[in-house]
């Protein structure tokens, strides 16, 4: 709510003296989302864990792994051997699709070092392939590792012992570290929340095959720096955590109240006492307001109501602000009611393939009606009733080129077989034509004799058209 003055200041308040003139303006954002989403927060335990043990030179050279121990370690030994922690989380697994992750932390318990006044930069660096942990559980401390290791088990050469390699011995990851923290002496440590830190875990939730965890990099560039870790596998609430501070994607959709819209989640729609338009649905255009227009019905009338009046009648709706006119709505007539007769494929009753074939041929009438606003075919209307078809007679005509004593056998009145047997088609390679059967069954004919059919012809009395 806002007020203004005549000379267009704002008001500090309802109560200013001598206020010339003080309106309430209010603002209905369309198309906007008024939803506040309150984050959300995720605590997540890691779901492998485990360490990389440089081994001791050549000729010794024994690749030792810890992938189911209860310690992990980082920094160099009192023999200057380097030991790097390798740590994955299941994020896409716990964290809804499409979240933005807001803020990232992880929680370690350091719970023995060898010299408690040193202070070693401890980094996480995003591994680049994935690795494994095996069922190997280093003895004592486990600060030697287990040789040799269990099968996929990770080593210092060894993604997956004993047949996948790391690109380079000690593992692959950036080089660029998601972030840093001082670790002293024993004690719990919380590194974020970085950009870097909450870029990965980003990247873990929208693309999850790139997620392979974090090295944790101690300081190697002296011996005795070495610092032990709880791992996942310990007993106690020291293991290693993740926590994820997220805001969920929240699916929202216009909804009306009135004629006005805002966009807002189904559950604040129902509060609001408004019609939710669905999810992903919007106010641009407001689909509060119900358009004005010309509404075209099926049999071809026109009339101007709403669109919402329209679509429930089944008519189509103009658009917003049109208007009937004449000729606007065409007649919709509701085509092929009638199917069209199909007759059963023909088969011929005599013949050899490649060479004539007789077929018996069944001829009947139907009536079919089109559409629904014309008369069946065979039913003219009243107004129709002076239209006529006339069929002339179909008459038979005996070929010239054919001669055979059998010819004489079938009697011909007026060029017209009068033979009561039935008429067979033959496809002849001289043409079509049509044939007796009492022809071909006379005895001492060598040439099978041929009628040839004269199609019916069809003339009209008077030249005016019929309904369609």
């Amino acid at each position: 709510m806002v007020c203004v003055t005549s000379n267009n200041r704002i008001c500090s308040g309802w109560w200013l003296p001598r206020l010339s003139a003080c309106v309430a303006v209010l603002t209905v954002l369309i198309g906007v989302a008024v939803t506040q989403v309150a984050a959300d927060m995720a605590v997540l335990p890691a779901v492998k864990d485990a360490t990389l043990y440089e081994p001791v030179p050549a000729p010794m050279l024994e690749y030792a792994a810890n992938g189911s121990g209860d310690y992990t370690f980082t920094g160099t030994t009192r023999d200057d051997l380097i030991r790097r922690a390798v740590i994955a989380f299941d994020i896409a697994g716990q964290i809804p699709a499409g979240a933005t992750i807001d803020s990232v932390e992880l929680t370690l318990n350091v719970s023995r070092v060898p010299n408690p006044t040193n202070l070693s930069v401890t980094s996480l660096h995003r591994l680049l392939v994935d690795w494994g942990e095996g069922e190997s559980d280093a003895p004592g401390e486990e600060g030697e590792g287990q040789y040799p290791p269990a099968p996929e088990d990770v080593t210092w050469i060894h993604r997956y012992y004993d047949h996948t390699l790391w690109a380079s011995p000690g593992g692959e990851f950036m080089a660029g570290a998601s972030a840093n923290l001082v670790v002293g002496d024993e004690g719990v440590y919380t590194w974020g929340s970085t950009a870097g830190m909450v870029a990965d875990v980003q990247q873990w939730l929208d693309q999850p095959s790139t997620n392979f965890g974090w090295a944790i990099i101690g300081d190697e560039a002296e011996n005795k720096t070495s610092k032990r870790f709880d791992s996942r596998e310990i007993v106690g609430d020291t293991r290693p955590q993740l926590t994820v501070n997220y805001t969920p994607v929240v699916v929202v959709g216009s909804c009306c109240t009135g004629e006005i819209c805002q966009v807002v989640t189904e559950d604040q729609c129902l509060i609001l006492g408004g019609e939710y338009g669905g999810d992903g649905t919007s106010c641009s255009p407001n689909p509060c307001v119900d358009p004005f227009g010309a509404c075209c019905a099926d049999d071809g009338t026109c009339t101007e109501t709403t669109l919402s009046v329209c679509a429930f009648g089944e008519g189509e709706f103009q658009g917003e602000g049109s208007m009937c006119q004449p000729l606007l709505c065409p007649v919709n007539l509701t085509p092929w009611l009638d199917a069209l007769p199909l007759p059963a494929v023909a088969a011929p009753v005599s013949g050899s393939l490649g060479a004539a074939a007789t077929y018996d041929l069944a001829i009947r009438q139907t009536t079919q009606q089109l559409h629904s606003g014309s008369t069946p075919c065979g039913t003219p209307s009243k107004r129709d009733s002076t239209f006529r078809r006339e069929i002339s007679k179909c008459h038979w005509q005996s070929r010239t080129d054919v001669s055979s004593p059998a010819a004489n056998s079938t009697t011909q009145r007026n060029g017209r077989n009068t033979s009561s047997a039935t008429r067979r088609w033959s496809t002849a390679r001289s043409g079509h034509t049509w044939r007796s059967p009492r022809a071909s069954t006379d005895s001492g004919s060598s040439t099978v004799p041929a009628r040839v059919f004269i199609p019916c012809r069809f003339r009209r009395r008077q030249a005016r058209s019929i309904s369609p």
